[in-house]
Order: C-alpha cells, then structure tokens, then sequence
C-alpha cells in the first residue's frame, strides 16, 4: 500500500469497546478502543469514511471523533447506515456499500483500506459480497486492503494483531477467473488472478513469519496465460505438440498440465478448498496430453478429437469445426503432413490429402459448414442456415469425429 491516496472505510458499531494496542505490519498504534483510530495512525489514509447506524452514532460517534481529532487525521465523515431489518434495507445497505466502496479521492480512484472489526450484525457479509460485486463488474476494480482488528487475541502485555484478510479477496477473483476460463477457455483474466494472488500469499506468508518455502503461483499464471492464448487463436501445434523455438519445443496443454501439478501442495497448504478448482482446469485439458511426436498416429487424433469436443463446450463452433476437419485430413495426410508448426511440416503432402478427401461428399459438406461459419454469412446461400441449425451440425460432426478417434474428451 505504498500509494498515498488511501481511502479508510471502517464500520462501527454499539459494542461496548475497551482500550488496546494494535498492531500491524509490525508497528504498533497509540492504545484506543476504536480500530478506526489505530488504522488512522498506521496507514495514514487521506479520507476516512465510518459507516454507522444511527444507534451506534448515538453511542461512539463523539468519542471516535475527539480521538481521531486529537492526532490531527482527516475529520471522519459518517455515514448513516440501516441496520438490515427488512429486504428494502438490506437492498440500501447494498447501495450504500458500493457508493463508498468505489468512492473517488481527489477526482481519482485511490487504494482502499477496508476495515470489518466492528461491523453490526451481517453488515461483514455485505461488505464482502459488495466487494466482490464491484471487483467483478468495475473496470478496473478497486485496489483493496481488507483488515480485522482481532481483539480476542490480545496479548497479555495488551496488544492485538490487526488481521490482513486481502489474500481472501485475492481468492475470490481468482475463483470467479478461473470459472470464466473453464466456461469460455478465455484465460487472461485467471492468469492476472493467479499472479496477483501469488504476490498476496507471499506477503501475507512473509509477515506472518513462516518457515518453509515461499508460496510461488506465478509459473501456474505463466502457463494458463500461454495455453489461453494458443487455444484462442486456434494454434493447434503449440497446444498439443509444441515447436522448437517456443517454450523450449514444449506444448502449453502439457505444460500447463505441469503447472498445476507443481502448484498443487502450495494450494493445499494455504488455500486447500480451491484444490478442488485446479482439478476441474486440469480434467479440462489432460485429455490434450500425450506421447505422441504427430497428430496422425492413434494418440495423436484422440488428443485432437478432445480438442474438437473441449471447443464445442466452450461454444467455440467455427474452432470446433475446424479442428474437426482438420482432424480428418489428419487421418489422410503422412504424420510429416500433421505436425502443425513443425519446421519440417510437409504441406505439399498435406495438399494431396486433402484433394483425395475433396472427393468425399461428406467431407465437402462438413468443409462447407466450416467456411459458412468462416465467412460470417457473407455468402449466396449461407444465410439460409439458421444458428440452431449450425450449432446441432457442429454438434453432430464433433461427436461423429470423436467417435472415429476414441478420445475420452474434456470434463469439468
């Protein structure tokens, strides 16, 4: 949080609060029985925002505001909140949580320290759901530090930690990234989430103390970014066979598949209910994986047919069908002849197989589908197919190829 255009949001409420000395990131704050008045001291915020119901305003307002005023900190602006009695109230509670929590500081955006420790009733939950409510539709989301005053942990000499609970935002993103990834197969976002969220168990691993090696997420990141890429631009060679030159002539499905596997024991020990996340990515692309030097051989056309499945999934039909009638020329062409960005790609060879099947009714047809889809209806006679009539022959030629190759296809 080395920005100085930080923004405290903290909640009160009509606990009766005693003095303690709060801790932080290794420093220690005046004794105070106010949180906010610790947090003011040890991060040095340019705004601070209390949200209150209007008992605890009655209760605590005056004294928080002579300890705030005492050190010289910004005046404490308080915000009326209600207290969640009805659905109508809970829906303000709602508005009124994300108007400050993309609140502007001095025209501009600036980091956000939020506060939850003394928050009335399920005011904590909303603040959470609001949070990832805003981190998932803003543009970009906030910056957002997330701390709990931990007062029933006190020390005997009179010290309480002020707990970082960032790393569980950090966590929530990456979720909600990596279900968009096994939706659509777009992978930056879970990418950027995986780093991100590396860079935050590390910080939260290092000021706690831990012994033991450091968390490392980012090769996890490099690799779903890499794989992301190739499958949307339809590089089939790098994705199932890799090329010299790139990565070291390694394919992003098997070293993704590698990278998960390595991140596995650290998402495990710090974050072991999001295990279960890693192994749908990874039931989503081993089917991809293989010994095998071409896509002609028996292994080689599985993996392809997996892919032609895992694009239909993705609702990717014009990918889907391309792999598809690929995938039949594969079956034609000499394996020099499948071997997509290999340097020794034989493409004349791959030009005779694909005349041979030119003859073939059913591989013309399935070539025009492809090229309906290709040239986005700007066709004579394209336009008379209707979309559930493409999506149902997609459907159709993906499981017939798949059949012919035997592949056990993507799972989620």
């Amino acid at each position: 949080m080395a920005d100085e255009m930080r923004r405290l949001v903290s909640f009160l409420g009509t606990g009766r609060y005693e003095p303690v000395t709060y801790e932080l990131d290794g420093r220690t704050a005046g004794t105070t029985p106010f949180v906010a008045r610790a947090l003011a001291e040890l991060v040095a915020p340019r705004e601070i925002v209390i949200l209150t119901t209007e008992a605890a305003e009655r209760k605590h307002a005056t004294e928080l505001r002579r300890a705030l005023g005492e050190t010289g900190f910004p005046e404490p602006c308080f915000v009326r909140v209600p207290e969640g009695r009805s659905r109508d109230e809970l829906a303000e509670l709602f508005r009124i949580l994300c108007r400050q929590l993309r609140g502007e500081l001095d025209g501009r955006r600036g980091h956000l320290v939020l506060d939850i420790t003394h928050g009335f009733r399920a005011q904590p939950f909303f603040a959470a759901s609001v949070l990832a409510f805003t981190r998932a539709v803003d543009d970009p989301p906030p910056e957002v530090r997330v701390v709990y005053g931990a007062f029933e942990q006190r020390s005997e000499d009179g010290k309480a930690p002020i707990r970082d609970l960032t790393y569980l935002v950090e966590v929530l993103d990456w979720t909600q990234a990596l279900r968009l990834f096994l939706r659509t197969g777009r992978a930056g976002e879970a990418a950027s989430a995986t780093e991100r969220l590396g860079r935050e168990l590390r910080r939260t691993w290092a000021v706690a103390g831990r012994s033991g090696e450091r968390p490392r997420l980012a090769e996890l990141g490099e690799a779903l970014s890499e794989f992301g890429a190739d499958l949307e631009t339809l590089r089939t060679g790098d994705l199932l066979l890799g090329r010299d030159g790139k990565r070291k002539g390694r394919a992003s499905a098997r070293e993704l598949v590698r990278a998960l596997e390595a991140a596995r024991a650290e998402v495990d020990r710090h974050l072991p209910p999001l295990a279960q996340v890693l192994d749908r990515v990874e039931a989503m692309v081993r089917p991809l994986v293989g010994e095998f030097r071409d896509l002609q051989a028996a292994e080689g056309r599985r993996a392809v047919g997996a892919l032609a499945e895992l694009y239909l999934r993705l609702g990717r039909y014009l990918e889907a069908i391309a792999t598809v009638r690929e995938g039949l020329v594969n079956e034609k062409a000499p394996g020099a002849a499948s071997r997509p960005a290999a340097a020794d790609f034989a493409n004349e060879a791959r030009e005779e197989a694909e005349k041979e099947l030119g003859r073939d009714l059913g591989f013309r047809a399935l070539a025009d589908l492809r090229n309906d889809l290709l040239h986005a209806q700007y066709r004579t006679g394209s336009g008379a197919r209707q979309a559930e009539d493409i999506i149902e022959q997609v459907e159709k030629a993906v499981r017939d190829f798949v059949g012919r190759t035997g592949a056990a296809g993507p799972s989620t």
